[in-house]
């Protein structure tokens, strides 16, 4: 059976052009997770009619199977539900941050001031690559604007280190500040001199936009940070000492940029062979364990219908003894009461003669 759901989940994944080496287009990226999710599920859990699939649904029915067959402390089972939850996550991940990027494009559309806006962005070149969730074009420079949906309150250390606090604890991620400067650096590299003639990277700023309500604390000074529903007021109102563009040369940043986006395509970051290999091999020992549990249960219902029909073949030897010595008391009792009933006529004729004898005499 094993191989059978392996070279299935295998042949209907590649019908989605989801391969082991595949690579896909960020936007497309939680939709093949999901897909994955979904192709998982159908092996093992039959929907009701209009119910939608979702990945908690193969948490739940892989961990009710894996129970229900003993097998919690499997180490195979461990380890594909370890894959199962990992998935989940990249979901979730995804999911977070396509909706965070949706609401923070809807706030900087109320930006007041003339602007160009740019999504997705992904620059390459002699400085590095990197890729941009916003960048807005104002009067005021270039805003580089980094989107975060958080499920963690947040702390940024003064020398940039990302925290987020996780169970109590605040836990290392990454250095935004070094990210951010990095992106700065790369796109004005990617900039041509024509532009920077009337550019220059002091016109390049940071924004760091939260959707949420968890708590940020930002340390560093030069990195500005702000909630999801004040980011266009933030850009308004930044404050630029003398450097300004004119409308023209933002819209010559803008259609330089939009051409130079680089379309690229990334890998699923999800070892997919060896979630495969884990779910068929986990399937595969629930089948037996299933099968294993329906054998005994035909024994014992044998067993139990035979007691029903023939009790005395599971009698104890002691509970036999005490049967046969029931019996024999009973055959005494009957012989016994055969002989008494007998004698009483007897018994009465020799009484009716002492009274009969004793009169006389009188």
């Amino acid at each position: 059976m094993m191989k059978n759901v392996n070279e299935e989940i295998r042949q209907e994944l590649e019908k989605k052009g989801i391969t082991p080496n595949g690579v896909y287009q960020q936007a497309d990226l939680k939709e093949k997770y999901c897909e994955i999710s979904d192709t998982l599920l159908k092996a093992i859990y039959l929907p009701e009619e209009g119910e939608k699939l979702r990945v908690h649904h193969l948490q739940r029915r892989m961990e009710e199977l894996v129970e229900r067959s003993g097998l919690v402390d499997n180490p195979i089972c461990k380890e594909n539900q370890k894959n199962i939850n990992e998935l989940a996550s990249k979901i979730a991940a995804t999911a977070a941050g396509a909706y965070g990027e949706k609401k923070a494009g809807e706030a900087l559309r109320r930006i007041y001031s003339d602007h160009y806006i740019l999504h997705n962005l992904y620059l390459k070149n002699e400085a590095g690559a990197a890729e941009y969730d916003y960048i807005v074009i104002t009067s005021k420079g270039i805003f580089i604007v980094e989107v975060k949906h958080s499920n963690w309150d947040i702390v940024i250390e003064e020398n940039g280190d990302y925290l987020r606090n996780d169970n109590g604890s605040f836990d290392f991620h990454y250095n935004i500040a070094d990210s951010m400067e990095r992106k700065r650096y790369i796109l004005w590299k990617a900039l041509p001199e024509d532009i920077k003639s009337s550019v220059c990277i002091e016109h390049i700023h940071q924004l760091v936009v939260f959707v949420g309500d968890k708590r940020v604390i930002n340390k560093v000074r030069w990195l500005k940070t702000c909630y999801c529903n004040r980011a266009s007021r933030c850009i308004d109102d930044w404050y630029v000492e003398k450097y300004r563009l004119f409308k023209g040369e933002m819209k010559c940043v803008y259609d330089f940029l939009g051409n130079s986006n680089t379309k690229t395509s990334f890998p699923l970051d999800i070892n997919i062979e060896k979630l495969i290999n884990d779910f068929s091999m986990t399937i595969d020992l629930i089948d037996k364990a299933e099968k294993c549990d329906a054998q005994n249960n035909d024994k014992e219902e044998f067993v139990i219908k035979d007691f029903s029909i023939r009790p005395e073949k599971n009698l104890s030897l002691k509970d036999n003894k005490t049967k046969k010595i029931v019996t024999m008391s009973n055959v005494t009792v009957a012989v016994a009461t055969m002989i008494i009933i007998a004698q009483i006529p007897k018994a009465i004729r020799t009484i009716g003669k002492y009274f009969g004898n004793k009169v006389g005499n009188n």
